[in-house]
């Protein structure tokens, strides 16, 4: 017959989140049973137990479950939260709710704060407490909300805590600045500017097209992104450089698109070519028409220049509105040539292609 083997224990506890063990009597324990005490109030504990005979000592044993360790007395019970936060991501402008639930005796007094302020009910923001649950409501989310949500429940027992973490995303969304509503305005050879506030997270993927064609950047083109804005540098602006200019935000939320209208001023181009309509005596009457690009800016007058020849030299003749007028003194005997230039704000066009030649005849030479 065997002698009964003594067996005695030792059993352990850590604060749930800490990495130290700590021994729970000074001696091994001869029974699979245990009361403890000196534990703290409203934390929470695991525990794991080793056995030793006169082989040695065991490798701890599973791990018990967490447990909250709550005082009772007379009636008094510290604070407990049986539903805490958790960490939540939420869309800009919508409503987001925060739930706990709670015990403790007396019944706790519950607080709600925002990295480390406390929250009190307003407009944007509502605190509900009632029996053992409590929540706070934030009815249009803005990315001031995002941050470390806490919420405490205390009484004379002890005092509890529970936190998460609140992040906002939203959608894309684009602000132009008011002068581009009515359209831009650059000179020719001039380095256009364009700037536009981004908003958005994930932070948005930023697309630029002129003219339905997607601007492809290098050379003259060079582009600024970031978190808040986005710019578009063109060099050396050109008559080509005008139209339409769209931005595209776009992530995974959606995508938002603004344009906005570029008109790059240069000179006119020459009108059409000069042409005689008729001749009578010491008279003609020309006509001519409108350039096909007038700069950006609405023709002011035209420039009538004749060239007789002979003289070797160009002369102005006459400076009119209308695409045709008539020059009278010609004279007689003469031949004569006409062109014409388009005068802008913006300046003076090259001189359109030259009419045919006009002889004047001379009726004393019958």
């Amino acid at each position: 017959m065997c002698d009964a083997v003594e067996r005695r224990y030792l059993v352990e506890h850590k604060r749930t989140g800490s990495p130290h063990w700590v021994r729970a009597t000074p001696k091994l324990v001869t029974k699979p049973e245990l009361t403890l005490s000196g534990l703290e109030p409203g934390w929470r504990y695991q525990f794991r137990v080793s056995a030793e005979n006169s082989a040695g000592m065991s490798e701890p044993g599973e791990l018990s479950e967490p447990l909250t360790v709550t005082l009772y007395r007379s009636g008094v019970s510290v604070p407990h939260f049986m539903l805490e936060l958790k960490d939540t991501t939420a869309l800009e402008n919508e409503k987001v709710e925060f739930l706990v639930a709670f015990r403790g005796h007396p019944t706790p007094k519950v607080s709600w704060y925002k990295d480390g302020f406390e929250i009190f009910s307003n407009r944007r923001m509502r605190v509900v407490t009632e029996e053992e649950q409590s929540s706070l409501i934030i009815f249009q989310a803005s990315f001031t909300d995002e941050g470390e949500i806490k919420c405490t429940a205390t009484n004379r027992a002890g005092h509890s805590v529970t936190k998460a973490k609140l992040k906002l995303e939203a959608p894309p969304s684009i602000r132009l600045p008011r002068q581009y509503e009515e359209g831009l305005l650059f000179e020719k050879d001039e380095v256009i500017r364009l700037k536009v506030s981004v908003a958005g997270r994930p932070l948005p993927r930023v697309t630029w097209f002129h003219n339905g064609e997607q601007v492809t950047f290098g050379g003259r083109y060079e582009v600024n992104n970031t978190d808040k804005t986005s710019s578009l540098r063109v060099m050396e602006a050109r008559r080509a450089d005008r139209g339409e200019y769209q931005v595209k935000a776009t992530n995974r939320l959606g995508e938002d698109v603004a344009s906005f209208l570029v008109t790059i001023t240069d000179r006119p181009l020459p009108p059409g070519k000069a042409k005689v309509l008729m001749t009578l005596g010491k008279s003609v009457t020309l006509s001519w028409t409108e350039p096909d690009d007038d700069g950006g800016c609405k023709i002011g007058n035209y420039l009538v220049e004749y060239y007789r020849l002979g003289w070797n030299v160009w002369l102005k003749a006459a400076t009119c509105r209308q695409m045709t007028t008539t020059l009278g003194d010609l004279i007689e005997g003469s031949e004569y040539k006409f062109r014409v230039k388009a005068e802008s704000p913006y300046g003076v066009s090259d001189p359109s292609e030259e009419s045919d030649v006009i002889f004047v005849p001379d009726p004393k030479r019958g």
